[in-house]
């Protein structure tokens, strides 16, 4: 199995860590709170104009594209040709991932996705013995769990006429008024610890997600190479990207007018598309930006391929500016333009960092079936 790294795969993840900072960028600093108003469908208001197209076009997409990737090399490593030192060394790193995760959730960003990836990778090497059936029904009941979370009691609520409604917490509350209080809330005493028990309350979601993408990853890995082939010209098709993109919009477009804690059947719909659209979104991405790899010009082949290569310090690095930022008051709380300008400074800088590495980038475009462990 060959050790060499396939330049189109960290290009792809190397977008997707672009795309990471756009999104995140935005919940860091409140700017997401502007989807739930109206002035979202005004034109004098571009910033959150774009807030909306990234959210639905990337949101959730990204991380699950990025989720699949980790579970296909996942799989890779804890392959059996690697033998008991190879699963060694895979814990090892799991093991560390974990430590990152926590470290990076308690000193830098109340929101981290390294906690479930590292859970997420502790289920992959309890199950990669199994047979690829059982993997398939494994993977199809994290989707079920995902559909479950994402439609919630919604359906409940209508059917009784609105008599009831979402459970909502006082920590959910406060951190929902504390978005839309906009300007000035960055410094309010008791946010992060907010954000943070909000987001450990939405934790079963993100595990979900977290594990259907691993699992899909893993799948893939499982099937011939024949079929994996068969796979990406599929999705490499136009009208693929374009059923996958007005999807995503679609769902974008229910959600964002759908009210927090309000029971509708906007939101309802919504949440039934989620686990559907995410899935096949992220992969036709995926493919697509594979076979653009080798059209981009060097320096931003070179950049993003850095970026992917490198996609762990780039995450945290990405956070730790975010984190600076705050503290020194460079953004805006609750100014989508500004969000997305200094996500925007802060993809040049890091592209910046990998576009001349010193020796040119070379490209492996002939191997549809990447194996870079």
């Amino acid at each position: 199995m060959s050790s060499k790294r396939s330049t189109p795969v960290d290009c792809v993840r190397g977008a997707m860590m672009c795309a990471v900072i756009l999104i995140n960028a935005q919940y860091f600093f409140n700017s997401i709170a502007g989807v739930y108003s109206v002035f979202a469908w005004d034109v004098r208001y571009p910033g959150l104009a774009l807030v909306f197209l990234s959210r639905a076009l990337l949101e959730f997409k990204a991380w699950y594209l990025l989720g699949c990737l980790f579970g296909f090399y996942s799989a890779v490593r804890l392959d059996p040709v690697r033998g008991d030192s190879g699963r060694r060394r895979y814990r090892r790193r799991i093991a560390i991932l974990l430590t990152l995760g926590i470290l990076h959730f308690t000193l830098l960003s109340p929101v981290d996705i390294l906690m479930f990836w590292a859970a997420s990778g502790l289920v992959l090497f309890a199950v990669s013995r199994w047979p690829l059936r059982r993997l398939v029904s494994l993977w199809i009941c994290a989707q079920l769990a995902v559909l479950a979370l994402s439609v919630g009691p919604g359906p409940a609520a209508l059917a009784a006429g609105h008599r009831l409604s979402w459970r909502v917490s006082p920590w959910d509350m406060k951190l929902y008024e504390a978005i839309l209080l906009g300007p000035g809330v960055r410094d309010a005493r008791g946010l992060s610890l907010v954000r943070g028990l909000s987001y450990l309350k939405g934790a079963p979601f993100t595990l979900s997600i977290c594990l259907s993408a691993a699992l899909l990853g893993a799948i893939v890995h499982r099937l011939d190479p024949a079929a994996r082939l068969r796979a990406l010209r599929i999705l490499q098709r136009r009208r693929m990207l374009v059923l996958a993109a007005g999807l995503a919009l679609a769902w974008g477009y229910l959600r964002a007018i759908s009210m927090p804690f309000v029971p509708s059947w906007a939101a309802v719909l919504s949440g039934v598309l989620f686990p559907f659209v995410t899935p096949l979104a992220a992969l036709t991405y995926g493919a697509h930006l594979h076979q653009l790899a080798g059209r981009l010009p060097a320096i931003l082949r070179n950049s993003l391929a850095w970026m992917g290569r490198h996609s762990l310090p780039v995450y945290i690095g990405q956070s730790a500016a975010m984190a600076v930022a705050s503290a020194l008051g460079l953004v805006q709380a609750g100014s989508a333009s500004q969000a997305f300008l200094f996500a925007s400074v802060v993809i040049v800088a890091q592209g910046l960092a990998g576009a001349f590495p010193g020796r040119v980038v070379a490209t492996q475009l002939a191997s549809p079936n990447p194996s870079n462990p």
